[in-house]
């Protein structure tokens, strides 16, 4: 039976961009340990996650693969965002990963052909750490990320850095803590937030005069804040609430979305 050599499997993870889908590419090298020619060659690489088969690669072809010869084989996997959050989902910390390869070939031995199939698995699970430098290589972390202005006043820069406290602990799966980071970066940034109220609603409603009895934009801006920053506060209560990771991800995108909102509208205020 051919084997695996396991000191020469290797992983790439490519995110998206104008020409590249999100994907993994894995690499392997095969030795063929036989003893004779294998003909007509068709291997199809599975990933297999968590024990269950979850992508499977296009065929690779070799004509003759020759006795004693190594040749290394590279299967592409498609990953959809889909995929991974349901990874992200289910992962309680290291992902289980594998690479099987479905081999079909046939072997001519005294003027007889006879085609044979055979299964050959690598085991390539994933540390936690090594799982989440696949996500940022497929740009799966980044795609939360929204770009903040930052102006030079004092406040937003402590914010910024609850909020990558926050990613990491959702990337960590440790979705009370993202809460939290979000509740402290709201707290860090409340003395100048209510130190600018004035000047912000300015900018907010210049050139919204508004609806006759209706509150102004910058009212209804204040209202979402305010309910995205009573969301934080539940992982502050365990006894009452348990914080799902849809919880987490809602509660820091809602704040990531709002504090660019928010810097942006500082920055101009601080420019006028």
């Amino acid at each position: 039976m051919p084997d695996l050599d396991i000191q020469n499997h290797h992983i790439d993870a490519f995110g998206p961009s104008t020409r590249v889908v999100p994907r993994l590419v894995v690499q392997a090298r095969v030795r063929n340990d036989i003893g004779i020619d294998l003909l007509g060659l068709e291997v199809i690489g599975e990933l297999w996650l968590f024990g269950s088969r979850i992508l499977s690669s296009p065929p690779v072809f070799r004509d003759c693969f020759r006795k004693h010869a190594v040749d290394e084989f590279r299967f592409e996997f498609l990953l959809s965002t889909l995929v991974i959050d349901a990874i992200e989902n289910y992962r309680s910390d290291d992902v289980p990963m594998q690479l099987r390869m479905g081999m079909q070939y046939c072997v001519e031995e005294n003027d007889r052909r006879e085609w044979t199939t055979t299964t050959l698995v690598r085991d390539m699970k994933q540390s936690q750490k090594e799982w989440l430098d696949i996500l940022r290589s497929l740009e799966y972390s980044e795609h939360w990320t929204i770009e903040m202005a930052r102006p030079h006043i004092v406040g937003f820069d402590k914010m910024e850095e609850h909020l990558t406290k926050a990613r990491d602990c959702i990337q960590g799966r440790d979705y009370e803590g993202a809460m939290h980071n979000c509740r402290v970066a709201w707290n860090s940034v409340e003395p100048l937030l209510k130190g600018l109220v004035e000047k912000l609603n300015a900018e907010i409603d210049r050139d919204s005069p508004g609806e006759s009895g209706q509150p102004a934009k910058s009212g209804r801006t204040w209202k979402v804040k305010e309910a995205v920053k009573s969301l934080s506060q539940i992982g502050a209560h365990k006894e009452s609430y348990v914080v799902k990771p849809q919880d987490a991800l809602l509660c820091y995108r809602l704040t990531v979305s709002l504090a660019s909102y928010l810097s942006f509208i500082a920055s101009a205020v601080e420019e006028s």
